[in-house]
């Protein structure tokens, strides 16, 4: 056969449609703050788990023309929104809980490359991608801090990450790691309101910090099979991490506070 074939063995779709149940399992909010001659901790902000829908596509146009290089170029989009959410401290009492919240993921892949080094059904295949990334965890509120005690998140990102499918019988394992260039975070780093917010909900008598930069990686696992014809299976775990870093020099600074985000989703897919 004298066409090149570089499509990874079972990879060769030109477009895959995934529809299904998202779930974002925890977050956990740590804030950790510092001031001359002292250490102050916010109290940890955990929510419950709970379930919501998700829906994404890759799209590979080569591959409807050849199995050459260029059917391994591709792009992808996919949605998840959680239903149902609430979220409170330890310390809380249930008439305080926050239900009225909004969490949403987008993530836009630009570039998708994905390659074999030999082709063969039992090599793995590796996947490059490049995108944005984009976290909302919203508490749909006023001004009322009260009402408020937890600034919104809104995180946007550049990525940048590296996977890899691992052919098992019919199925295939696969996991990854993405690194997460934030370009924006909202609210959270907001210094007249996240600054507010911490200092009078949750630090007590702490007034304030100086807000510096930050990062943030995404991990991810799961397992993927066919069920029948074109129509198959995807199960994935996924982590976020993001490190606020608040400015060091001032006076009044938070270090190394935390922000955690453990989720999952259940995709029926068809690939063509």
């Amino acid at each position: 056969d004298a066409t090149p074939h570089r499509c990874p063995m079972g990879d060769c779709y030109g477009v895959r449609v995934m529809v299904g149940a998202s779930s974002l399992f925890m977050r956990r909010l740590e804030v950790d703050v510092g001031t001359v001659g002292r250490a102050v901790d916010g109290e940890p902000m955990t929510s419950t788990p709970v379930a919501g829908v998700g829906v994404g596509f890759e799209l590979y146009p080569g591959a409807f023309f050849t199995r050459g290089w260029f059917s391994n170029i591709g792009v992808g989009l996919r949605y998840s929104r959680s239903l149902g959410l609430s979220w409170k401290t330890d310390k809380m009492t249930d008439k305080d809980e926050a239900t009225t919240i909004t969490h949403q993921v987008i993530s836009a892949d630009f570039l998708r490359l994905r390659w074999q080094p030999v082709r063969d059904e039992r090599i793995p295949t590796i996947n490059f991608r490049f995108g944005l990334h984009h976290q909302e965890f919203l508490f749909n509120d006023t001004d009322d801090l009260a009402a408020s005690p937890v600034p919104d998140l809104t995180a946007t990102s550049l990525v940048v990450g590296l996977g890899l499918d691992i052919p098992i019988v019919t199925a295939k394992l696969f996991f990854g790691a993405d690194y997460l260039a934030v370009q924006s975070w909202g609210e959270i780093m907001e210094p007249t309101t996240y600054r507010t917010k911490l200092s009078t909900d949750l630090l007590g008598p702490l007034h304030g910090y100086d807000v510096g930069s930050g990062h943030a990686v995404q991990a991810y696992a799961g397992v993927r099979g066919p069920l029948a014809w074109k129509i198959g299976w995807h199960l994935e775990v996924n982590y976020n991490y993001y490190n606020i870093s608040f400015d060091k020099t001032s006076a009044r600074k938070a270090e190394g506070s935390q922000d955690h985000f453990l989720g999952g989703v259940f995709y029926l897919t068809f690939a063509y």
